[in-house]
């Protein structure tokens, strides 16, 4: 039998049975040498993202497949090629946040230095040929402002990523240079969109209710911390509590709080995540993630366009991390994993 100190356990209250799971990534960074073989005949169920919620839907494979044309890359370009591994190209929605002031869109990763002028021009060649979103594509963006449109302009190495730049409007260049993290959903789309103003009023919660939150935030970090049933020593060493929050408009509620523990690097996990109304009630939640087991909340909006705030958050498991959205079932009292990108590994 593995010893304690090597398995790996995730915890998380309360408890509830996953459901869900990300569409996989693919690699497709290897050179096309001709046209794809032809997809089979048959039908396959994906996950699609539209406006209204996280679906399933049954699409025929040689449809969600079309061949593409065969790369044409310079043996530069074909030698980094087959460290890159891209997106699905039947992915329905991806993950933009604000980097160095600009909004950029995760497509994939790069598992090789890009750091010379002609690596980087044959990275952008590479990219161009294969990437899932082709330079002059539309994706609606949906973010903290509303949603508008972008195409892609470009694509740039950041942080180990393949990224794509975006052509956006003024006013969602100008939130990517504040502070505060920018996180939006992208939607590749063929029709062009009027834009839309987000009326939600993510303000500081007045006093009253921000102290009910560090209430609830102290009850909920006695609780976590003090649950350590089944960690080895050197996961209750390591211990590590965390508390964040957001404002949002979830509803009648008014605050979303996450309050996470984590040993040996996240390998073991509790986590609580709750709503707050304006009255101080409180309701809990579960958090489907099969990727992530812990989140740090970056910012509340609406990313699926049904009136309620989702949240963006930093998500954490074993050794990797990332930006994730989770969509708010209200009626299920839960978060669902919608997508996550800029991921990170720490061995």
């Amino acid at each position: 039998m593995m010893p304690a100190s090597r398995r790996r356990i995730r915890f998380v209250t309360p408890v509830f049975l996953l459901l869900a799971s990300p569409l996989v990534l693919v690699a497709t960074g290897c050179r096309n040498s001709g046209a794809e073989r032809a997809a089979p005949a048959a039908a396959r169920t994906i996950r699609a993202f539209d406006s209204v919620s996280v679906r399933r839907i049954t699409v025929p494979v040689d449809t969600a497949l079309k061949p593409l044309p065969p790369a044409r890359l310079g043996p530069l370009a074909d030698s980094i090629s087959s460290y890159m591994t891209f997106l699905a190209r039947i992915q329905t929605v991806f993950v933009a946040a604000s980097r160095a002031n600009r909004l950029l869109l995760d497509v994939g990763r790069v598992d090789t230095k890009v750091a010379t002028p002609a690596r980087r021009r044959a990275f952008e060649q590479a990219a161009r040929e294969l990437s899932p979103l082709r330079l002059g594509d539309r994706v609606r963006l949906r973010g903290p402002w509303g949603a508008s449109d972008a195409t892609i302009a470009g694509f740039e190495p950041w942080n180990g990523r393949i990224t794509a730049t975006l052509d956006a409007p003024a006013d969602v260049d100008s939130l990517a240079h504040e502070k505060e993290t920018l996180v939006a959903v992208a939607l590749p789309t063929d029709s062009a969109l009027a834009p839309v103003a987000d009326s939600c009023a993510r303000t500081a919660p007045d006093p009253a209710l921000a102290a009910r939150v560090n209430a609830v935030r102290d009850s909920l970090t006695q609780l976590i911390k003090a649950d350590t049933a089944g960690w080895p020593p050197s996961a209750i060493k390591s211990e590590r509590v965390h508390a964040s929050q957001a404002m949002g408009c979830f509803g009648s509620a008014r605050v979303m709080l996450f309050v996470n523990a984590s040993g040996d690097a996240a390998a073991f996990v509790r986590e609580s995540a709750v709503l707050l109304d304006s009255a101080g009630s409180v309701t809990p939640l579960a958090v489907l993630d099969r990727r992530f087991h812990a989140h740090d909340a970056i910012r509340a909006f609406d990313a699926d366009g049904d009136g309620v705030d989702d949240i963006a958050a930093i998500g954490h498991a074993d050794r990797v991390g990332g930006t994730v959205v989770l969509r708010l079932d209200l009626a299920k009292k839960r978060l669902e994993y919608v997508m996550s990108g800029f991921s990170w590994e720490n061995f």
